[in-house]
């Protein structure tokens, strides 16, 4: 479902993500964070990559260019939006949940506690830091 109140033609980036309220009732938005607006959703039962598909193709037919997107875990949308030729990232705080679902939020294990110091510092560095750290 379209918002009534956004313009048109514009370039930008998304975010894009599903909230659910049970297990089969949720809601899939494209939020654009450079016009500060919810720009579509969708009411969804289940999440799907075919859902994230149909957003970018709504927004597109909207003459929305669309420069990147940021995304959850979800299984196999990374890949399907890439195909479709757009930069996209997985968000930061999905990375830090699925690191803490493996290591816990106390890991004992040395390794397990470098990842997870590693995975917090990917919202405050640059790839090329962050690249030096994993080398060191």
């Amino acid at each position: 479902m379209p918002s009534d109140h956004f313009v048109q033609h514009q370039k930008t980036s998304l975010v894009i993500d599903a909230t659910f309220f049970s297990r089969t009732s949720g809601v899939l938005v494209f939020r654009s964070p450079t016009l500060k607006k919810n720009l579509i959703w969708y009411e969804i039962e289940g999440e799907k990559v075919e859902d994230y598909i149909m957003g970018i193709m709504e927004l597109s037919s909207l003459e929305f260019e669309i420069t990147g997107a940021t995304v959850d875990g979800k299984p196999g949308v990374l890949k399907r939006l890439e195909r479709f030729g757009l930069p996209v990232q997985m968000c930061h705080f999905h990375m830090l949940s699925i690191v803490t679902r493996y290591t816990t939020k106390r890991p004992r294990l040395p390794a397990a506690q470098e990842l997870r110091q590693l995975t917090k510092l990917l919202s405050k560095t640059d790839r090329e830091s962050f690249e030096r750290w994993l080398e060191e």
